[in-house]
Order: structure tokens, then C-alpha cells, then sequence
């Protein structure tokens, strides 16, 4: 409901006088401000208006306006309207004064219809939501941030700094819907809809019924009960302000009885087999819902809905009224009809309003009978007639739009009304109002020796105390200088702001931390961010400390793990590391540490197993300690084939022969179907050979009594088709290790590290204690 004064009410009873001004600013910068007689007496309306059948819950409304504007002298045959931004303003003649609407500001979004008038259609910001959701924000998020992302996303003056349930958290982004949708889903949660209100504000406007419940009796004045036996109660809003609308004409349409709404639900898994339905009420008058934000938490918004909505009585109507330009979209109003000497009273909710500059209102509550009501509803956005064509014009700073907006606001506005108040001590209060009286003005604010106060709802809107301290919603600055600051959520960066940036000092003003797009970096020695080099930016954690004079750094990058020293070598003082960062990666595969001589080392202390395979591009040898030589290397042999071997020593009998079984266990880890080889070496004079081989021992015959030594070559079990295999990339990186979250990874280092530190300072302190006894 818009606020005028109560002469403005009463005489708009009687006459329709009002005058229309339009102040239009095209987009080439040229202004033209019309007057009363610059515009046609037909062709002028403002629509307010969800266009449903249901009582609208989730809607983003769009008002809009339509302007038959007098050319007939082609006045305006050098201006395109299209993108102009009109802003309206009705006017009423009382006894002694003019009294001004504020009508709202509405851009032409439809190419206009030149003749000898020019007809234009604009609507209001909502045009401006009709784009497909683009938001950066990161989820789970609540439902507050995301209202407050979009407007100040899309340059929207917020109306609304907290509102109902704005702490409900949105699991996952919403796929395939417009930002005009997701308005309207966070809009249903919060019990409400929608909309920008006549000064440019969007607001998510929560449904009040107030505090007064009745039980509702039937025509014989019976309780009606529900099916518990329990009486429904029928909302109303007893403390709010609502209409009264008695001035009809005889076209006026009224329900055959009241609507009650009596249940809220919705379906889970529409769409599938496992569709599943979520009711809380009665069948009735029942609100389906659809809203992708409450996913998984189908049950609370309901439940929510429904303490809200069931018990809410109202009645279905429709008709024309005399001209009441202080009627809104969502505004409560009793209904009076007149059939000759019946006069009834009805309550209602207006859900459809046309305003007629130089006729009569039409009104409307469009929702169906509880008979053919089906009222489902997806908070699906009313588009707009046309699209519009791509606006151009150059983006403003965070600053610069909410100055523009803010300056366009107040050169709008009207003046105000000065009332003093004389104290006993001979002081004065001074208020100011909008209205002629303090009792009939919506904004009111008022000076005392302690402060200003301003309010718009009787409460505290801001103040300003004569201590310096101040209450305000939203404060837009260059910038800001404070000893302490305490809040909830802080955003830095983003748009014209460009990279945020988050610094830290010490007392003598030297920086200890910085924040900012290619990472965090504290006191030179922790950086986590990204590294840039030459046209490949990645994700990197590094740490560095000095130990014995010598400074070595850990660097998780690429997926590898660094670790070196300031000459650029290795450096092996890594054991803690190795230990904690080994909890951490477990995919089977090993990074390596890069020196700086090019060459591929790893250096690890304890011992390492492998689930696949172990390659490596240069030679596999074992350290082995010798008495007069050091440590020494001694080298693997390789095969083209994996093959395992086995050695021992024998002795042909008296008729020459000697039987060789196989170990048991050797035996199962190779194939011995497959062709094995046997090589002997003699002790003695004769000679000797294999004679057979068999799965389980082969026979050496030759001359008697000759020792001999043996060796057995036999593939492995399972590999015994590999040969000379080519080396492939993705045993260097698996295909599974391309998905590893590396940044999980380093949060987990990152906050470890930290609580190391505290862990460190808490044992120096209780040292200190101890030493000291403190």
C-alpha cells in the first residue's frame, strides 16, 4: 500500500482528478519531462499484477506501464524511446496543497507505435532478471547471499536486508533457470514474492496476515472442523493495514464463498517411478510447490509454508473500482458489495491491480475455487513482451552505480513536512514527515539533543547518536578507516572492485600477510596460490624453514611434490614431511622431487609399497656398506621378459643321474607350463646335461659322481606374455590421479601446518611456565 495523507484519501472518493507527469531520460542522454497535457485521455495505465489463478507464492513480479503520449506536431520524431527509462508521478489537488505519487521508474523495453501520439509499453527493473542465472558464488549458500549476489550482480538497490528463513542453505546451484526464477524460488521460501517497490528497491515481501486467528463458522453459525475434529482458524490481518474498497461499479464479480487455504505440497522426483509426495494440512484448498532450492529439505520449507499459510481466509473477486493510485500487488483489503439493499463485506488479497490514469481501477483476487483449484506453482518469472536489445551502455563501478542510484532516488522524491515540538524546558524536537501530519506519514524522522532517528515502520530505520555512533542497513564508501570491525560475511574483489586484496601489518607497518588472486602468502615463507610461468597458471602450497643455516622449501605443485634447498639441490631434512604428506597422498603412484640438475631423484627413509608397477628411466641398484670402499651400488639385472630364478648345487649318482625338485613355495609364484630354462655349471671331469623338465623338477644326466652347479629361469605367474612393453605416460600420472583434489590436499597441509605452530608455541609456553614458575 502506498501512504498519502488523509485529505488525499477522502477526496480521491469523490473525484478522479489525478494529473500524470512523466520525466523520461533517453539513452542518448536527452531528457523531456511531460506534463497533463502532453498525454491522451486513454492508453495511460499502470499494471501491478501476478496474472495466476492461485495465490501467488514465489512470483517475481514485473509492473508495468503503458504512456499514450500527444505528437502531433511530430514532436517526437527525433527521439527512440527504446531503453528510455521513465519515471512517473501522480499528482492530486486538496484544499490548499498538491500532494505527489511517487509512481515508480520503468524502462521501454517495446519499440514504440508513432502517429499523431506515440504509445510506449515500459516496465520496471525486473526486466533486468529475465537472464539466465550467472552467478559465481560458491554453494551450499544461503538463500540471503544469494539475493544479495544478484543485486549486486545486476546493479538492484536491495529492499530487503534480512528477511524470512534468508538463513535456509541451498545445497547446489541451480541448473538451466534465470535469475528472475531463482528470485522467485527465494521468494517462496521466505513466504512471499518478488517484486521492486514504486522507489526502485527489490524486495522479497513475506505475506503478513497479522496475529488475529478466528475459528470460522458455516452459514448456520457452526464451527467448521477439519478432519482431527479440530477448528480452522481463518488469518487476518487485524494489526496491518488493509483497503477499504466500497466505490464498485455494477461490473464487480464476487466467489459464492470464501477460499481457506487448508494444505501445502510438494512432490519429490516428479518426473520418476520414485515420485514421492510431501503434504502437511488437509486436502482442501491445497498450494502445490515446485522449487529446486530445497532439495533434500522438501519436508522443512513445507512445514514452514504451511505454519504460515493454512488457516489464511479470503474470497475470490474481480470488478472496477473508482481510481485508487495507493493500491499495490499483495496489498489486504475488505470488499464491500452492494446488491440493492444487501450490503456484504468480504476480506481479500489483491493480487491484480490496472490503474487507470483517467478512468477507474480494475481489481482482482484470481484465484480459483477450492473445487478447481490445481494452484501449482514454480516460481516461473511472467517474461517480458519482448526481449530487449543488448544494452551497451559502459558498466558502472559498485560505487558509482549505487551514488547514481541513491542521487536519482532523492532528486524523486518529494519535499517534507516540519513539525516542532516545544519540551517543558523550553527545548524543541523537530520532526520531519512526508505526510502533513506525524500520525498519517510512513517515513517520519526526528531531532533531539541525543541524535537523529529516522524510521519507516515505526521502528528505528537508522540513527545517528550525538556519541558519534550510527545505525544504518548498507553503507557505500571509497573507502573506510576503523579500529575494529565485526560482521558476518566479507567480500573483496570482484568486477570493477577487480582482484580483492586482504593485507596484514605488524605495529611497525610492515606487511606479515597478504591475500589475493594468486594466493596467500605470510611472511615469505607460506604461500599458497597459484604460480604463473610464461602462458600455464597452477595451484601451488610451499613452505619454507631454515634449519642449521640452510633454507629448504616444500612446494606442492602439478601434482608433484618439491622439496629443495636455497642452491637449488636437495636437501634430505624432509623425514616429519614425508611422514605427514604419506597420510595424505595415497593413490599408488609416487611424485618425484625435481633437482636442479635436471635429474629425476627421490629420496624417501622408509619403505615403500606399490600396488602397480615401479618404473623409472635410469638403473635400479641397492646400496650395500662395504669394510675399505664406502657405500657402494650394486645393480639390478634386468630382462626383457619378468622372470624370476633360482640357484643351488648337485651331484650325479653312481649311474649318473641327479633329480632336482623345485622349492613348493618358488614353485607357485611362477609358471612352470611355460618353457623354463636350466643352466649348469661343472665341478669336475665329465660330462653332464639336462635330460628333462617337468612341472615340479627336471633330471641332470652325465658321467657318475660329478658335482655341478644349477641356475633356473621361469616367468612369473600372470605376466608371462609381457615383452619389451612400450612406457606410456599414465603410468607416470593414472588416469584416477587426474581427478585428484589437489586443493583438498593442500587445505589439509595448510591447516595441519598451523596446528603444529600452536602446538609449538603451547609447549614453549608451558616451558616457560615451568622454568619461571608462572
Amino acid at each position: 500500500m502506498i501512504n498519502v495523507s488523509n485529505e488525499f484519501r477522502e477526496v480521491m472518493k469523490t473525484r478522479r482528478g489525478f494529473l500524470q507527469y512523466a520525466d523520461i531520460t533517453f539513452k542518448d542522454g536527452r531528457t523531456v519531462n511531460l506534463g497533463p497535457k502532453d498525454f491522451a485521455l486513454s492508453n495511460n495505465s499502470i499494471t501491478d499484477a501476478a496474472g495466476m489463478n492461485t495465490l501467488p507464492l514465489g512470483a517475481a513480479i514485473a509492473k508495468s506501464i503503458q504512456l499514450e503520449i500527444i505528437n502531433d506536431k511530430e514532436q517526437f520524431a527525433d527521439y527512440d524511446f527504446l531503453m528510455a527509462e521513465i519515471h512517473l508521478t501522480l499528482k492530486l489537488q486538496l484544499s490548499s496543497t498538491i500532494e505527489s505519487v511517487n509512481k515508480g521508474t520503468y524502462t521501454v523495453i517495446t519499440p514504440e507505435s508513432y502517429g499523431s501520439t506515440v504509445i510506449v509499453e515500459a516496465v520496471d527493473d525486473m526486466y533486468k532478471a529475465d537472464k539466465d542465472y550467472a552467478t559465481k558464488l560458491k554453494f551450499p549458500a544461503t538463500t540471503g547471499e544469494m539475493y544479495r549476489d544478484i543485486c549486486e550482480r545486476k546493479g538492484f538497490m536491495m529492499g530487503t536486508v534480512t528477511f524470512l528463513h534468508d538463513d535456509f542453505v541451498v545445497k547446489t546451484r541451480p541448473e538451466g533457470v534465470t535469475e528472475r526464477q531463482v528470485l522467485g524460488y527465494i521468494a517462496m521460501i521466505a513466504c512471499g514474492n518478488a517484486r521492486f517497490d514504486v522507489d526502485g528497491f527489490l524486495k522479497i515481501q513475506t505475506y503478513n496476515f497479522g496475529e488475529y486467528k478466528s475459528p470460522i463458522m458455516d452459514a448456520n453459525r457452526k464451527y467448521i472442523l477439519d478432519s482431527s475434529g479440530k477448528r480452522i482458524l481463518s488469518i487476518w490481518g487485524k494489526k496491518n493495514k488493509a483497503h477499504d474498497l466500497k466505490n464498485f461499479f455494477s461490473n464487480m464479480k464476487v466467489g459464492t464463498d470464501d477460499i481457506i487455504i487448508t494444505g501445502i505440497k510438494t512432490v519429490i522426483d516428479e518426473n520418476s517411478e520414485n515420485s514421492n509426495e510431501i503434504m502437511e494440512g488437509n486436502e482442501g484448498y491445497v498450494i502445490s510447490i515446485s522449487n529446486p532450492l530445497i532439495a533434500g529439505e522438501e519436508k522443512k520449507v513445507v512445514s514452514w509454508l504451511a505454519n504460515e499459510l493454512i488457516g489464511v481466509r479470503f474470497r475470490k473477486i474481480s470488478g472496477d473500482h473508482t481510481a485508487d493510485p495507493t493500491i499495490e500487488f499483495m496489498d489486504l483489503a475488505y470488499i464491500t458489495s452492494t446488491r440493492g439493499d444487501k450490503r456484504n463485506t468480504y476480506r481479500t488479497i489483491i493480487t491484480d491491480v490496472v490503474f487507470n490514469v483517467f478512468g477507474y481501477t480494475s481489481l482482482a483476487n484470481s484465484a480459483n475455487d477450492t473445487i478447481r483449484n490445481s494452484s501449482k506453482y514454480a516460481a516461473e518469472a511472467t517474461k517480458a513482451y519482448v526481449n530487449a536489445r543488448r544494452d551497451n551502455i559502459k558498466q558502472l563501478s559498485n560505487y558509482e552505480s549505487v551514488l547514481q542510484q541513491i542521487t536519482k532516488l532523492i532528486s524523486q522524491g518529494c519535499g517534507m513536512y516540519l513539525t516542532p515540538v516545544e519540551q517543558e524546558d523550553g527545548s524543541i524536537i523537530y520532526y520531519m514527515h512526508d505526510k502533513p501530519t506525524i500520525e498519517e506519514s510512513s517515513y517520519t524522522c526526528y531531532w533531539t539533543s541525543n541524535g537523529i532517528i529516522a524510521s519507516l515502520d515505526g521502528g528505528t530505520t537508522w540513527a545517528v547518536d550525538k556519541n558519534g555512533n550510527a545505525l544504518f542497513n548498507i553503507i557505500t564508501a571509497r573507502g573506510l578507516n576503523f579500529d575494529w570491525l565485526r560482521g558476518g560475511t566479507m567480500k573483496l574483489g570482484g568486477d570493477n572492485n577487480k582482484n580483492g586484496l586482504l593485507k596484514i601489518l605488524d605495529a611497525s607497518g610492515a606487511e606479515i600477510a597478504k591475500m589475493d588472486n594468486l594466493g596467500l602468502n605470510y611472511n615469505d615463507n607460506l604461500l599458497v596460490g597459484y604460480n604463473n610461468k610464461g602462458r600455464t597458471s597452477y595451484p601451488v602450497i610451499k613452505e619454507s624453514f631454515t634449519y642449521e643455516g640452510k633454507t629448504t622449501s616444500c612446494e606442492i605443485a602439478q601434482g608433484s611434490i618439491f622439496i629443495y634447498n636455497d642452491e637449488g639441490g636437495t636437501y634430505d631434512f624432509t623425514r616429519k614431511a614425508y611422514a605427514r604428506v604419506g597420510t595424505i597422498l595415497d593413490y599408488g603412484y609416487v611424485s618425484t622431487i625435481n633437482s636442479a640438475t635436471g635429474k629425476t631423484l627421490v629420496s624417501l627413509t622408509n619403505n615403500i609399497y606399490s600396488t602397480g608397477s615401479l618404473s623409472c628411466s635410469g638403473t635400479k641398484s641397492r646400496i650395500s656398506g662395504t669394510q675399505n670402499y664406502g657405500d657402494v651400488k650394486l645393480y639390478c639385472y634386468e630382462m626383457p621378459t619378468p622372470m624370476f630364478g633360482d640357484i643351488g648345487e648337485g651331484c650325479t649318482d653312481n649311474i649318473g643321474e641327479c633329480y632336482i625338485f623345485l622349492d613348493d613355495v618358488f614353485s607357485e609364484t611362477v609358471n612352470t607350463e611355460a618353457c623354463y630354462q636350466v643352466f649348469l655349471q661343472k665341478e669336475g671331469k665329465g660330462d653332464i646335461w639336462v635330460e628333462s623338465k617337468t612341472l615340479s623338477y627336471f633330471v641332470v644326466k652325465g658321467a657318475p659322481n660329478v658335482k655341478f652347479a644349477w641356475e633356473i629361469k621361469i616367468k612369473q605367474l600372470g605376466f608371462e606374455l609381457e615383452r619389451l612393453e612400450l612406457f606410456s605416460d599414465d603410468e607416470i600420472m593414472p588416469f584416477d590421479a587426474k581427478d585428484i583434489d589437489y586443493e583438498a590436499q593442500a587445505a589439509a597441509m595448510v591447516k595441519e601446518y598451523y596446528e603444529g605452530l600452536e602446538d609449538m608455541q603451547d609447549e614453549e609456553i608451558n616451558e616457560f611456565h615451568k622454568t619461571y614458575n608462572w
